[in-house]
């Protein structure tokens, strides 16, 4: 028998990390991807995928302090989740480009200023542009993936909507060596490159998390070699 992959999770306070505490393990299958969110009644869930890959996962799994759950079958690809209203969002399968299947990953959620939900999604190389699906009812019922006009060579992309009502999304384009910042002002309808903030031949500057604080906007990604 294999050593057991294992899920731990780190706490914070009074700015020292506690020592990592372990909430889920099976042996010889990995747990990746987790994303945390927080209830607006301040409980935090943990998001997590469990299996070796992603044509193979077994489930995806929700974790709350004191207990875990499996999510229902057929809901599959890397989660990625932001609170958009101060209702919990539901979604009862996996969602799709119209007439395929496992074509669009890592969604990125934001509230338009209607009040619908929105979520751009990664794409396979199959489909080549960043996709959008919506959803009218607080996320129980959504739309089929549209594709924007977004390029992406299948890679994690990250946006955040600004006070100011724009959305801001950080994005490779035609490889992961070129990772560009869009803006749309009209809630994603259309969208506007306006920074390119890598760009280098045989460098990957993948999988990008951008945040707004007090300062301005922050972007972290992940650099490499092709």
């Amino acid at each position: 028998m294999g050593r057991p992959f294992d899920l731990p999770t780190l706490n914070s306070q009074n700015g020292s990390w506690h020592s990592p505490e372990v909430v889920d393990e099976v042996p010889n299958v990995p747990m990746w991807n987790p994303v945390l969110f927080q209830l607006p009644s301040g409980e935090i869930l943990l998001f997590y995928k469990v299996g070796k890959t992603v044509e193979s996962l077994s489930c995806s799994r929700m974790a709350t302090c004191s207990v875990e759950h499996q999510l229902k079958a057929g809901i599959h690809g890397v989660l990625g989740l932001r609170q958009v209203c101060n209702q919990r969002q539901l979604e009862d399968g996996p969602i799709n480009v119209r007439g395929k299947t496992m074509v669009v990953i890592q969604p990125v959620l934001y509230q338009t200023s209607s009040g619908t939900i929105r979520m751009l999604l990664r794409p396979s190389d199959e489909v080549g542009r960043i996709c959008v699906a919506e959803s009218k009812d607080s996320g129980v019922n959504w739309s089929y993936a549209q594709p924007t006009e977004l390029p992406n060579p299948n890679s994690g992309i990250d946006g955040v909507k600004l006070k100011d009502g724009r959305l801001v999304l950080v994005y490779n384009t035609t490889s992961r060596g070129v990772l560009k910042v869009a803006v749309s002002q009209d809630d994603g309808d259309t969208w506007e490159d306006v920074l390119t903030l890598e760009e280098t031949l045989g460098m990957e500057f993948s999988y990008p998390a951008v945040i707004q604080a007090s300062d301005g906007l922050h972007v972290v990604l992940q650099p490499g070699k092709v």
